[in-house]
């Protein structure tokens, strides 16, 4: 099932990328919507999304309502990084759990190194709840919340802390 779900978050995240980047007039920021935001921190080093790299939109598959969030640094530049915030079952404002508890289903963070082969984290590779996706607006134009989580690195097993992750996103 974990296969199942990452394989259809790398889907998503593939679809989101190509979309995002194949829209020319979000390459300029005074074109973009105002306020726009994906920030965080990886082990304490601050993460700021490129504004082009930033977006949500809605998937459904299997009668699942995803909500996929996703904010890329150096978006058109060397050595992207990009978090995708994964929500299965969205229903609205509200906190989400993350992590590999059978009763979390379908929500993920993933974080990712794009140019190093998956060198980040999964939510769903670690032990019971890993973090949360908080999202506390949704007003059919942006979606804002918080998230956190601590992971695994698929490169070298050491613990990745993601931490005062904020976003204000638009929907695509």
């Amino acid at each position: 099932m974990k296969h199942f779900k990452f394989t259809f978050l790398a889907l998503l995240f593939t679809i989101l990328f190509i979309g995002c980047g194949s829209d020319d007039s979000m390459e300029e920021e005074d074109e973009t919507p105002t306020g726009t935001y994906f920030t965080c921190q990886i082990n304490g080093e601050d993460f700021d999304a490129s504004v082009a790299g930033i977006g949500a939109n809605f998937e459904t598959s299997a009668g699942i309502v995803y909500l996929v969030i996703q904010g890329t640094e150096n978006f058109l530049g060397d050595d992207p990084e990009a978090f995708i915030l994964a929500v299965g079952d969205y229903t609205g404002p509200g906190t989400y759990r993350v992590g590999s508890d059978s009763d979390i289903e379908y929500s993920n963070i993933i974080y990712d190194k794009i140019n190093e082969s998956f060198a980040g984290c999964q939510a769903l590779d670690a032990a019971e709840e890993a973090g949360k996706i908080i999202i506390t607006s949704d007003n059919g134009v942006n979606l804002e919340g918080e998230f956190f989580m601590t992971c695994l690195s698929d490169a070298d097993g050491s613990t990745i802390e993601i931490s005062n992750g904020s976003f204000r996103a638009p929907i695509i």
